[in-house]
């Protein structure tokens, strides 16, 4: 069958408009300028927005603007580049401008207000226009030819020249459902270079793997009465999950022709629910992850035989209720299910509420506080820790043989200095054997050290090392040493010019090659309660030493005849 035959040729007329609502870079538009000389001045209208009229001031020298929005040609002071320590400034305009309530300058680039309709633009000169500044997205259109329910995916272009903006929107890829099938169609392919270059045509895939994902969507939906997908309840699923970014039209069709009590869900206003279960299946895809794709989603939690929403979810209908209630997404669902013995819904949204539903999700896996998450939940906020810091203190307090039993050694009345304890006592706990272990580990590890942008990572050589970096940067990696000998290695990570100092402490299962935590000082929280974010410079790093050093290095490890080969 010719499937594309099925697909629109042409975009809708209000789908700009549609975009404009829903992509916020579409709704800010350029306002241009350049010098011009006061007799050009004269010519311009003089615009009511501006304080003063720069058009027969002879001390200034005008600038001439014009607005992509209102499409208004107006007159402002230019302002020339000046010279700051060194570095050059931008040109910009000077202008008293009524809609921000300002006086003062605008250097190239900056968002502002046109001071003639009062819309947002950016700030360019008329010389950075020469080529014209593009603004270029991807929205899906709904449709139905016939008894096809076809998403047509259009690579929709604003371009904005000195005097001029055109708009264009071309069919990139559609999907058709037949039946049970999805047939994806594309008119354009990546070439080498990573851009894009048209195949003069439609072209059909043999796989119709799913790289819409979670698209923008256009307002206008058809009616799905006749098609496969009539009783699917898709758009009751985009009106819950859309605005939430959880929307993913096709990966859910799918779910519903594999699984047609899904819909069930969806009447049960569990749209969120569904949407972020899809998304956790989602991954990068293509030149360097540059798009997502979702298979079609197995979610395995759900109990597929039965058709009540209570009864799929393995829930009371009381519990079920509340969870309709507060729109609860995977990430709590999967805290809750975790403790749901020994909480009630209310209790776990209380828990959630004072430390975070991650942190509930890391108190659940500790055995030592089974029944006692919520009250943990409240002595943490009280302390003003982290969920992380509690754990790493009980698995440290654990292993120097302590009794977990007594409420003094499992909610201590000083955390951090509980915590910091036990990690220095982890020095005088590590035996011989586990001595040998470390090091052999650590030799075999040598070969995950690595160099890049100033940056290096390295193992810990010895477990004394390993309690000093955790007494100079005050977490609990100290009594980490049988860990590592295990193999959940820790790293350094220091700056390459100052080898010696410590910065951050990487923790790795060389196993399932995952990335278990990532800390620097005092567990980037600061003593007034302040939590600091990871440089992305050392984020960075990271994402570039595991694809390039850890994931080859691993696979060569458990392949290899010995460990020893691998050094």
């Amino acid at each position: 069958m010719d499937y594309s035959r099925l697909i629109p040729e042409t975009a809708p007329e209000d789908l700009f408009a549609c975009i404009e609502k829903e992509c916020e870079r579409f709704r800010k538009g350029v306002l241009s300028y350049r010098a011009a000389s006061h007799e050009e001045a004269e010519v311009a209208g003089y615009c009511e927005g501006f304080g003063g009229d720069y058009r027969r001031d002879r001390k200034k020298r005008p600038a001439l603007l014009w607005c992509s929005e209102c499409g208004r040609e107006s007159v402002a002071e230019w302002i020339s580049a000046k010279s700051c320590h060194g570095y050059g400034l931008s040109y910009g305009i000077g202008i008293e401008d009524d809609f921000n309530n300002a006086t003062g300058e605008y250097q190239d680039g900056a968002e502002m207000h046109c001071p003639a309709c009062g819309e947002n633009v950016t700030l360019k000169s008329a010389t950075a226009m020469n080529h014209g500044h593009t603004d270029q997205t991807f929205i899906t259109v709904p449709t139905v030819c016939g008894s096809y329910p076809v998403f047509t995916v259009f690579c929709a272009e604003r371009r904005i020249y000195k005097r001029s903006v055109h708009y264009s929107a071309v069919p990139f890829e559609a999907y058709v459902i037949d039946g049970k099938k999805v047939v994806k169609l594309v008119a354009y392919r990546r070439g080498f270079g990573g851009g894009w270059y048209s195949l003069g045509g439609w072209q059909q895939l043999s796989r119709a793997v799913d790289t819409m994902c979670a698209p923008i969507m256009y307002w206008r939906t058809p009616d799905l009465s006749g098609t496969v997908l009539e009783n699917a309840k898709l758009w009751d699923y985009k009106a819950q999950a859309y605005e939430s970014g959880l929307f993913y039209p096709l990966a859910y069709s799918r779910l519903y022709l594999r699984h047609r009590n899904v819909e069930n869900l969806i009447t049960a206003g569990l749209g969120k629910l569904i949407g972020s279960a899809i998304e956790k299946g989602a991954k990068a895809s293509g030149y360097y992850g540059g798009r997502m794709e979702c298979p079609t989603p197995n979610i395995a939690w759900i109990d597929w035989k039965q058709a009540k929403p209570a009864k799929m979810l393995g829930v009371t209908k009381e519990q079920l209720r509340w969870i309709q209630k507060a729109g609860w997404k995977l990430e709590e669902w999967e805290a809750f299910t975790a403790c749901k013995e020994e909480l009630t819904p209310e209790e776990v949204a209380e828990a959630f509420a004072l430390i975070g539903v991650t942190s509930i999700k890391t108190l659940a896996e500790i055995q030592e506080i089974r029944g006692k998450v919520l009250k943990t939940a409240r002595y943490l906020r009280r302390q003003n820790e982290q969920a992380y810091t509690y754990r790493d203190y009980i698995r440290a307090v654990h292993n120097l043989g302590e009794d977990v039993t007594q409420d003094v050694i499992l909610w201590p009345p000083r955390l951090r200095a509980a915590h910091d304890r036990v990690a220095m006592a982890a020095r005088y706990t590590t035996d011989r054997r586990t001595k040998e272990q470390f090091e052999e580990m650590s030799r075999i590890a040598q070969g995950l050290t690595w160099k890049h942008n100033g940056i290096i990572i390295r193992p810990a050589a010895t477990p004394e090392e390993l309690v000093q970096e955790g007494a100079t940067l005050k977490h609990c990696v100290g009594g980490y040493a049988k860990s590592h000998a295990s193999g959940r290695i820790i790293l350094f990570i220091r700056h390459e010019r100052r080898p010696e100092r410590s910065w951050y402490t990487l923790n790795v299962d060389l196993k399932t090659k995952k990335i278990i935590q990532n800390h620097g000082y005092r567990n980037e929280m600061l003593p007034n309660g302040t939590h600091l974010c990871i440089p992305k410079e050392v984020q960075d790093f990271v994402l570039a030493w595991t694809e390039t050093i850890l994931n080859p290095w691993v696979c060569l490890l458990y392949t290899s005849p010995s460990p020893r080969d691998c050094s």
